[in-house]
């Protein structure tokens, strides 16, 4: 079996777009996430682009509002935190450059189209600060916890000057038809595939993760690292556990558990493990943590509460045999 890296560049972010905007700010409407010291899309970021861009064009088409209305478009580039200033500054405009290219080039024939770019380089949030600290403080887990916080920093914000207009209230009959599309769902299976943990007082951990779309039968592979307190063992070691059906109170897509998120675990042998998935909240789609228990084997035993971590997406397999 070959190892798996967890190298700084490995991270990258999941690239989204939703048309709502955050709960928070509906103005920001999708990011995109880069690998280390880069500024080039992949493939889905490009896949991303080309979904918000085919909805934008319908809004300047008027499509939406029988309005044909401007739109702006702001991308706002950033950078983790190591380099020089002058280079992270670079690097963010950079990468928001590469974004507005792209988006430009699928929405070049709307005359009502604008799009402008920034750099904030390293600056984040002050949560984002406080946990890339907490990583600093880390230092001998390195690459393996300090690596998700810095995925976050790199990436481009997309604001818009568009707001999706309230549905309309309608009081009568109401009728449903159909399912949403076979890519999203409300039913998932989950299921530990291995793990271990290091570490006395304060510890790191990774697990990986299989989570299966019973609708569509596809799974996807999370890999995720983490950081926090820990009491037992200096080394453990987590076996495949049972599989978990589980039911969202909302529909969401296999990419959408990417993101930050923490583990709580402990036992003796066989343990019970809670999982938070803050990716779900992140995008909007739900308002609060995902909570996921599941139970398995762990070879050594004790407790840990992480205080942060990360769900990185490493592949998507197609349905199940």
């Amino acid at each position: 079996m070959a190892k798996t890296s967890l190298s700084q560049a490995q991270f990258q972010g999941l690239s989204w777009f939703k048309k709502t905007g955050m709960p928070d700010d509906p103005t920001l409407v999708g990011q995109v996430y880069f690998p280390t010291n880069s500024a080039t899309l992949d493939t889905r970021d490009r896949k991303a682009l080309r979904r918000m861009a085919a909805y934008y064009a319908e809004v300047l088409r008027g499509s939406y509002t029988n309005v044909v209305r401007p739109l702006q478009l702001l991308f706002t580039g950033f950078a983790d935190h190591r380099g020089t200033e002058s280079h992270n500054q670079k690097l963010g405009e950079q990468r928001a450059q590469a974004v507005q290219r792209e988006v430009d080039r699928l929405l070049a024939t709307y005359a009502n189209y604008s799009s402008t770019v920034q750099s904030q380089g390293e600056t984040h949030d002050q949560a984002q600060r406080t946990k890339a600290g907490a990583h600093k403080a880390l230092r001998h887990f390195q690459p393996i916890l300090v690596a998700p916080s810095l995925a976050v920093g790199r990436r481009v914000d997309i604001r818009t000057s568009y707001q999706v207009p309230p549905p309309k209230l309608e009081i009568g009959d109401i009728h449903i038809f159909g399912e949403p599309p076979v890519d999203t769902s409300n039913r998932f299976i989950f299921r530990i595939t291995g793990g271990f943990g290091i570490g006395e007082y304060v510890g790191g951990q990774s697990l990986q993760l299989d989570i299966t779309n019973e609708r569509s039968g596809q799974t996807a592979t999370y890999m995720y690292v983490g950081a926090g307190g820990t009491v037992g063992f200096p080394i453990s070691i987590t076996t495949a556990g049972e599989e978990e059906h589980v039911t969202l109170p909302h529909w969401v897509l296999l990419e959408d558990f990417q993101g930050a998120g923490n583990v709580i675990g402990g036992g003796l042998g066989y343990t019970g493990t809670m999982l938070y998935f803050d990716g779900p909240m992140d995008r909007g789609e739900m308002y609060r943590s995902l909570e996921v228990v599941l139970t398995g084997t762990d070879i050594g035993g004790g407790f840990q509460a992480d205080r942060f971590g990360y769900w990185n997406l490493m592949h998507i397999k197609k349905k199940r045999k």
